[in-house]
């Protein structure tokens, strides 16, 4: 979180820095601290996107999702995600049109 605090900061005011995450990264497991993320991206108005590729169908304790990424979620500006969960379904990119258009 400070590394990305640095660059937001030192970020000219004119560029918009997109903030790019997984919400489990697939190599351990590890997942990211989406509010953590959010909470610095809101007020430089960089947008967001969450991929969830290796997120969906990873349960949290009530086995619907992980809390710390999709409580997050409503405020997050773009999710993406596919999955071997979704078969033959595929994939999706869900968000606002206008930050999705970008």
């Amino acid at each position: 979180m400070e590394t990305l605090r640095a660059v937001l900061e030192n970020c000219p005011p004119e560029e918009k820095i997109f903030i790019i995450s997984e919400g489990v990264f697939s190599m351990e497991g590890d997942i990211a601290d989406m509010r953590g993320i959010l909470k610095l991206a809101k007020p430089y108005g960089s947008p967001d996107l969450c991929d969830e590729a290796h997120g969906i169908g990873s349960p949290g304790a009530t086995a619907q999702a992980r809390p710390n990424t999709w409580e997050s979620l409503d405020d997050v500006d773009i999710v993406m995600g596919r999955s071997r969960v979704l078969a033959s379904v595929g994939g999706f990119i869900a968000g606002e049109k206008t930050v999705v258009d970008i």
